[in-house]
């Protein structure tokens, strides 16, 4: 046999072991790619879990705030801490590395002297009416259909923090949200325990045509309403609430009203509405209180117990000196053309004698959101600038908040100055000095126009008297001032009373009755106080940003949602 021979039939007893190791590795290579496949399928699976509990627990916090926007008044805030809170701190902490550092500080200053509501916790209970908004949401594409979830809130002063979570077996995820609120306690125009006024639709007037008493009976024993002829001084004379109104007592209108509407345009909440002659009509259209409706002194309680909670973390306090007592205030907004950005605040003591020097409280925040909280423990009038006539121009620029304890004196016009081309263009008066009474017709015009307003520069005022009354002078001095008798305030304003029921009364101090000049007084903003009296004012006028929007929650509060952190 050749050696050719022998080594070929040697070759050949190579394939059946080759074929064997071959088939091996192509087995094992099949088992380690489905080993991997089941791996990263897993790991797919696990991805969509904890994307999809992340959604949710982020979708919960937009939700709760919405709901706690519109019901935070009524909310009740307890001091017992939140149980899992400390869960929560102990989950953030070890994640990010120096990030998970941090955020466990956040969360310790936040669980810190803060008041909880629980609005979603298997354990802890929860909130009726908030699981019904979350039941309304279960057939969207909110997730809210599927796994366990929560959520609450913690409050601080006008901040408000949410936690919530979604879970599903071992795997749970939370997310974080800060929100502030805007000031605006509450969504009515006009909120007052009782009021003298009878009011009137809303008419033109005329020099010689008369218009009986201010407040009582149709606008005028001649033309109620209509076009006066030309060249005759006409003006409006009655009454128009351009949003929602509660009032605590009875309301008195003109008598042969039938529709409400003309005068309350939004939607009216009273005890009883009757005529000046105090006959009711069947014909009226108004919500009642009932047996669980709060009383105005538990309103307005709650109301002042909001503000005391904000002026804590008030960034001025005056009086500076604490040893300081007795001190009057006065506050100086900017007057026309004057280019300054901030607000003056200068303390006096009984005898005009300025205590110290006059603080500088400026506004450059570029995002619109902040609200400069001022606390003033004492008598405060808030003028334009250094003078003290009714008839000047205060301008407002950036997002004040005062609260003074102790009476309010407001000498002055209020104006958010991104509204002022839109004021005077509807009075065709100069923006100086209101010369001539606002018509009928350019007074319907502007409350329109405010109710859509929105500033473009984020301006906004609150001021409250707690303890105290709020005056507003109409009436300027001499007899300049007694021609010229018409005010503007922007702003929400506040005249509650204290825990010993001291304080509480807003008057709007207008002119004896003039056929030459009325008295108008346009709030564009709110009205809030147990007693409101409007002394010799024919005309009164309210508008509130949003009015007409058809939401007649009258507990609704703006609230922004500052971001949120989800894990």
């Amino acid at each position: 046999m050749s050696t050719s021979t022998l080594i070929g039939r040697r070759n050949q007893g190579f394939v059946l072991p080759l074929t064997v190791i071959l088939l091996v590795f192509v087995s094992i290579a099949l088992i380690t790619a489905g080993v991997m496949l089941a791996r990263v399928s897993s790991r797919l699976n696990n991805y969509n879990l904890v994307s999809e509990l992340r959604s949710i627990a982020d979708n919960l916090v937009h939700t709760s705030v919405s709901y706690v926007a519109k019901n935070r008044i009524n909310l009740d805030f307890s001091d017992d801490p939140w149980e899992g809170m400390d869960e929560l701190i102990s989950y953030v902490s070890i994640r990010g590395g120096l990030e998970g550092k941090y955020w466990e500080e956040v969360l310790e200053s936040v669980a810190e002297s803060a008041e909880w509501h629980i609005l979603l916790d298997n354990e802890e209970g929860r909130d009726e009416s908030f699981w019904e908004v979350v039941e309304s949401f279960r057939d969207d594409a909110y997730g809210f259909d599927k796994h366990s979830f929560g959520v609450v809130v913690a409050r601080k002063g006008s901040s408000y923090f949410f936690v919530s979570w979604a879970k599903e077996g071992a795997a749970k995820r939370y997310a974080f949200g800060m929100a502030q609120s805007s000031q605006r306690i509450v969504g009515a125009g006009l909120v007052i325990g009782s009021t003298d006024r009878v009011f009137t639709v809303p008419g033109t007037n005329q020099p010689g045509a008369g218009s009986g008493p201010p407040g009582g009976g149709p606008p005028g024993d001649g033309p109620p309403s209509g076009t006066p002829p030309t060249g005759a001084l006409a003006w409006s004379v009655g009454d128009l609430i351009s949003g929602d109104t509660i009032v605590f007592d009875t309301v008195t209108v003109q008598k042969g009203l039938d529709d409400l509407k003309q005068i309350f345009d939004g939607n009216l909440k009273a005890v009883k509405v009757v005529d000046i002659e105090g006959e009711t009509n069947d014909k009226h259209d108004y919500t009642g209180f009932g047996d669980d409706d709060v009383s105005a002194e538990v309103y307005m309680n709650k109301l002042r117990d909001e503000l005391d909670e904000n002026s804590v973390f008030a960034d001025y306090v005056f009086p500076v000196n604490p040893d300081s007592s007795g001190s009057v205030f006065e506050v100086y907004f900017p007057r026309k053309g004057d280019p300054k950005r901030y607000i003056e605040v200068v303390e006096k003591d009984n005898d005009g004698v300025i205590i110290g020097d006059p603080v500088e409280i400026p506004y450059t925040d570029e995002t619109k959101t902040e609200t400069i909280e001022i606390v003033i423990n004492g008598k405060t009038t808030i003028k334009a600038h250094e003078e003290a006539d009714p008839l000047f121009w205060g301008y407002v620029r950036g997002r004040y908040a005062l609260t003074v304890y102790g009476d309010v004196e407001i000498a002055c016009h209020l104006m958010y100055e991104d509204f002022e081309d839109k004021f005077f263009e509807k009075v065709e008066q100069e923006a100086d000095v209101l010369v001539m009474p606002v018509t009928k017709t350019s007074m319907e015009e502007l409350l329109g126009e405010f109710s859509s307003y929105d500033s473009e520069q984020g301006d906004y005022l609150r001021i409250a008297a707690i303890g105290g009354d709020l005056m507003v002078s109409i009436k300027g001095p001499g007899e300049a001032g007694q021609a010229q008798p018409v005010k503007i305030l922007m702003g929400d304003f506040y005249s509650l009373p204290d825990d010993v029921e001291s304080g509480g009364t807003m008057t709007i101090e207008g002119t004896d009755r003039n056929d030459e000049r009325p008295s108008q007084l346009f709030v564009f903003g709110t009205l809030t106080s147990m007693t409101l009296e409007l002394e010799d004012l024919e005309g009164f006028y309210l508008s509130v940003p949003g009015a007409g929007d058809g939401d007649d929650n009258v507990s609704s509060a703006r609230m922004s949602l500052i971001g949120t952190r989800v894990w």
